[in-house]
């Protein structure tokens, strides 16, 4: 279910105008609100608003979301169906309503709009899974809203979509064509971060010892200032000090990788700052370090507790795609596991709907197709 209030998972930049008669909303990364507010204009730096009769201004790199009081009727159509879970029509209605206004610019009202629902289309694509789509719906914002603070967190779904549908010199590309842009107009150091985290999670040439150094240095200069990437540096470090444990050739050397992984996972999910994203990505980290410590020993309390790790993904954040994957494929080994252990019926249909789902949701994944061997 969306809420109203537009949180992006990674950043959060635009162009927003306001009519007076609204209330506003703010929040920013350190967990402040900018309440009753009236915005009057964003752009790649700053967001501007109208407080007690004086405008004042914050920077964009600062905002994690804005909470818009009113909207134009067919946008207004569109958050009505995401709200009554209708994604597809919702998509329609702000695609429909975007290439009006690029085709005929009449909203005066609420000149924010256009960027708006552009973008929106795009998060609602990529909860979806439907990753050509978030692909389209990115150049449509990034060719018509250029100016709009929501093309940097535009560029790094575009760059995951692409990613998660195999093309990982595209998204290279497209992460690349973002640090030029932060460059070019002199943005924050958060996106130029956000650019070097995604390029880091996708370049397989790096050995795990590797990556986990540069994730930890680039956790480490994103710091209090920027924490969204912080977090976000933290969970790599997490999921590759579990590579680091499937590489180690002593028990020692696993249990301490392990170890290290679930302090930085249990503290993401302690965290009430952290993302849908961190989270989900937290949570498959833990059912990972379970899994890994109970598969080989036929462990079958261990193997349930990973797979509710696991099954909490696919409950609580199924729009997290990346992550809904493998807690799918994984929650489906856990299962069918104990089921072969114990002989149990329940736990072998059960291993079985989650592979289902595995396949219905992700046909094309080769995850799906492995997830035939287990019958």
């Amino acid at each position: 279910m969306f809420s109203r209030a537009l949180t992006l998972s990674c950043i959060a930049l635009g162009s927003v105008l306001a009519a007076p008669a609204t209330a506003d909303t703010i929040t920013l990364a350190s967990g402040e609100t900018i309440d009753d507010v009236n915005i009057t204009e964003e752009t790649l730096k700053s967001v501007f608003y109208r407080k007690g009769g004086s405008t004042r201004d914050v920077d964009a790199d600062k905002v994690v979301s804005i909470s818009y009081d009113e909207f134009p009727s067919l946008v207004e159509k569109a958050e009505s169906l995401v709200d009554e879970g209708d994604i597809e029509g919702a998509v329609s209605s702000y695609t429909l309503y975007v290439e009006g206004q690029i085709e005929n610019p009449t909203e005066r009202k609420d000149p924010w709009a256009p960027a708006y629902a552009a973008f929106r289309a795009v998060e609602l694509n990529r909860g979806a899974g439907q990753f050509a789509r978030v692909v389209d719906a990115a150049d449509l914002l990034i060719g018509n809203f250029a100016d709009s603070r929501f093309v940097p967190a535009t560029y790094l779904a575009k760059a995951e979509a692409q990613r998660y549908s195999g093309q990982a010199d595209a998204a290279k590309a497209t992460l690349q064509s973002l640090a030029s842009l932060v460059e070019r107009e002199g943005l924050s150091q958060r996106y130029a971060f956000d650019a070097e985290l995604a390029l880091l999670e996708i370049d397989q040439s790096l050995s795990a010892d590797e990556r986990l150094k540069r994730a930890k240095a680039l956790g480490s200069r994103a710091g209090s200032a920027y924490p969204t990437v912080r977090m976000r540096a933290e969970l790599l470090e997490g999921q590759t000090l579990v590579r680091v444990a499937e590489a180690a050739s002593d028990a020692d050397a696993q249990n301490t990788a392990l170890d290290q992984a679930m302090a930085k996972f249990d503290g993401l999910i302690a965290s009430d700052a952290a993302s849908d994203s961190v989270r989900a990505g937290a949570y498959v980290g833990r059912g990972d370090v379970l899994f890994f410590r109970a598969a080989p020993k036929d462990d079958v309390e261990g193997l349930k507790a990973a797979g509710h790790e696991y099954l909490k993904v696919t409950v609580l954040y199924p729009g997290e795609r990346a992550h809904l994957l493998r807690a799918l494929f994984f929650g489906g080994r856990c299962f069918h596991q104990i089921g072969a252990l114990t002989a149990s019926e329940v736990d072998q249909a059960r291993a079985q709907r989650i592979f289902q789902r595995l396949r219905n949701t992700f046909p094309n994944s080769p995850m799906a197709a492995e997830s035939r061997k287990f019958r």
